[in-house]
């Protein structure tokens, strides 16, 4: 067997793996979500804390330092 051919069949056993663990995941009732929905969500979190937060100058000073 040629060295590209044994690292197609590698990278195929791989993905066939992750795909089995994905319907293994699904099949057990693990949901995902989609990076859309993940952002989605990660904003409505940040808006309820800043609206709820009584040192909103303290968070928002804090959410700069990492962008």
């Amino acid at each position: 067997m040629e060295i590209s051919n044994y690292k197609k069949s590698e990278l195929l056993i791989n993905l066939t793996e992750e795909l089995l663990a994905v319907e293994k995941n699904r099949l057990s009732g693990v949901t995902d979500c989609t990076l859309n929905e993940l952002d989605k969500y990660l904003d409505n979190v940040i808006a309820e804390t800043e609206k709820n937060c009584t040192d909103y100058q303290y968070v928002k000073t804090q959410n700069t330092q990492f962008l």
